[in-house]
């Protein structure tokens, strides 16, 4: 195991059961996310990464697209803003 992946895990081993829970669901989503599925069956997914306009209205100007991770935890759609994704996953 790599030293990142060992930092994650003793970081992980950390967190509480209701930390642990939300991780689970986010990394969930963002696995589902990242899937190149072909064919994606509608309702079936829990994750996606969405790009997001972000407007600044005292400006009147709209910055972006930005990546954001939306996954669903207890019936509500999540968003996770992703910083660093990595380059290969382009913008639709």
């Amino acid at each position: 195991m790599d030293s990142g992946l060992e930092r994650l895990l003793d970081a992980a081993l950390q967190l509480s059961r209701p930390d642990l829970e939300k991780l689970h669901a986010i990394i969930g989503g963002l696995l589902e996310a990242t899937e190149r599925s072909n064919q994606p069956i509608p309702g079936e997914r829990r994750g996606r990464i969405e790009w997001k306009m972000i407007p600044n209205q005292k400006q009147g100007k709209e910055y972006g697209p930005y990546p954001y991770l939306r996954y669903w935890k207890d019936g509500k759609l999540k968003s996770k803003y992703l910083k660093n994704l990595p380059t290969h996953f382009n913008e639709p």
